[in-house]
């Protein structure tokens, strides 16, 4: 058997669909839709390790992280994405990165806060 190779200006284009596409009425068959996990990756270290290949980048130290320019720049890609999750209970959230103990405790309790504010969260979240 063979496998024909098409030049990429020559094939198909997959088609596209959205997550509204799946998500319409009578596609899921659920009672109701799962929780939700949500991961909030804070990028920055003070420096960064050989092995890791994560989206981190070294700082000079924890005065020189944007947090009030980043959680606002989190805050509102949440705000963005709510239509998509709307009506799903968070039930779990992750914190990680770089080195999230970076960022200031009031920082941290600002982001928990927004979270909180903006999404449902299950009784028994971490």
């Amino acid at each position: 058997m063979t496998i024909p190779i098409l030049p990429a200006d020559e094939a198909a284009p997959a088609p596209q669909r959205d997550i509204q596409h799946y998500m319409r009425p009578g596609l899921l068959q659920l009672r109701a839709l799962p929780p939700l996990s949500l991961y909030v990756h804070l990028p920055w270290c003070l420096k960064k390790c050989p092995y890791c290949d994560f989206n981190s980048h070294a700082v000079g130290g924890a005065s020189a992280l944007p947090e009030a320019r980043y959680l606002d720049a989190l805050r509102a890609d949440l705000e963005a994405a709510l239509p998509l999750v709307w009506g799903r209970p968070v039930q779990t959230v992750f914190i990680g990165g770089g080195t999230p103990s970076l960022f200031s405790p009031a920082s941290i309790d600002q982001l928990l806060g927004d979270i909180r504010a903006l999404l449902p969260l299950t009784a028994g979240a971490e």
